[in-house]
């Protein structure tokens, strides 16, 4: 499998992977396309697009978030064509996301927002992240938009995990980083 990252719009990759975003998200879930660019022309996010045999299989949008202290990879959306789901493609496209920030980005770690609600997909998702070494903080957030609630959840890399030495990170500092990624995403300023 191969993983494509931009920091810069590219509609041909948008194009591909479009699609998947719009089978994986409701329309009430996922951000409009005029918002996608103002997040790219503000260079706060990648669109990442997982290729297998050249055909897209996944996708996801990122941004870089975090204090003095860490810098994370908070995943905004990540799908797997629904064609493509229980097969490893995920846990895949996670791990080429991990090699990414590492890499390129040299961030401490990943960071998700999650449903935590009893619904079977909840419990599914946050098995999901739980097989991906994800762990969740306990603090649950609740956002006035929405009524389900949400929690944090991170992925220290290999190596920086003395970042959280003294103390894990706290779910409400982590939602900080999050609303404030939110915030700018959507201000029209």
């Amino acid at each position: 499998m191969e993983l494509i990252t931009t920091d810069v719009w590219n509609e041909e990759l948008w194009q591909l992977a479009e699609p998947i975003y719009h089978a994986s998200f409701e329309a009430h879930t996922r951000k409009k396309k005029e918002i996608l660019l103002r997040m790219f022309e503000r260079r706060m996010c990648c669109l990442h697009l997982l290729k297998k045999h050249d055909n897209p299989i996944g996708m996801a949008i990122t941004g870089a978030v975090g204090g003095a202290a860490a810098r994370f990879l908070l995943i905004d959306y990540a799908a797997i064509h629904p064609d493509q789901r229980s097969r490893g493609a995920g846990q895949q496209l996670i791990r080429l996301l991990e090699e990414w920030a590492q890499r390129q980005a040299r961030l401490d770690g990943l960071l998700i927002e999650a449903e935590i609600g009893p619904s079977a997909e909840n419990i599914s998702r946050m098995a999901f992240w739980t097989r991906c070494g994800f762990q969740r903080t306990e603090y649950i957030h609740h956002y006035i938009w929405v009524p389900e609630p949400y929690s944090a959840w991170y992925k220290p890399f290999d190596g920086h995990d003395q970042v959280f030495a003294d103390q894990p990170p706290h779910g409400e500092e982590l939602f900080r980083w999050i609303t404030d990624f939110h915030r700018k995403a959507y201000s029209r300023r």
